[in-house]
């Protein structure tokens, strides 16, 4: 597979779509309506970019990632995603290279858990950042 931003990001929503529960996890997220099984976005965060030897080096680079359900009854909605928790971080470090996209994970944050507003929707659930390596020519 090919490395860079672009591939990592499709190929952590491909880990979160293997995820038992999730509904949705597209490459190019959209604006959603509201929908109650949990859905995953992924995007690019900060990072720094150096240019070597006719390589462009993203060391590291930040992926955000969200994965939340509509938010309507805190107790469902907890039920729903709590687990995941444990198991994203767990099925990303299974793939450190994210399928060949990367070169290596580098580091998983939890970011976040509980309420949030996203494009003015009420969502409940999860937020990590994950640190890659990147070396493309």
């Amino acid at each position: 597979m090919t490395k860079g931003i672009q591939y990592a990001i499709a190929a952590v929503q491909d880990v979160l779509l293997a995820q038992s529960g999730v509904r949705y996890a597209p490459d190019n997220p959209k604006d959603l309506s509201a929908q109650a099984e949990p859905v995953s976005i992924c995007m690019a965060g900060p990072g720094f970019v150096n240019y070597a030897d006719g390589l462009t080096i993203y060391n590291p680079i930040t992926l955000r990632l969200w994965l939340t359900v509509a938010h309507k009854d805190t107790g469902r909605d907890d039920a729903k995603v709590i687990g995941y928790g444990d198991t994203v971080p767990a099925a990303l470090w299974a793939t450190i290279d994210l399928s060949g996209t990367v070169d290596s994970i580098e580091q998983i944050r939890i970011v976040g858990y509980g309420p949030w507003q996203i494009n003015g929707m009420p969502r409940y659930g999860w937020a990590f950042e994950i640190d890659v390596s990147i070396r493309v020519c």
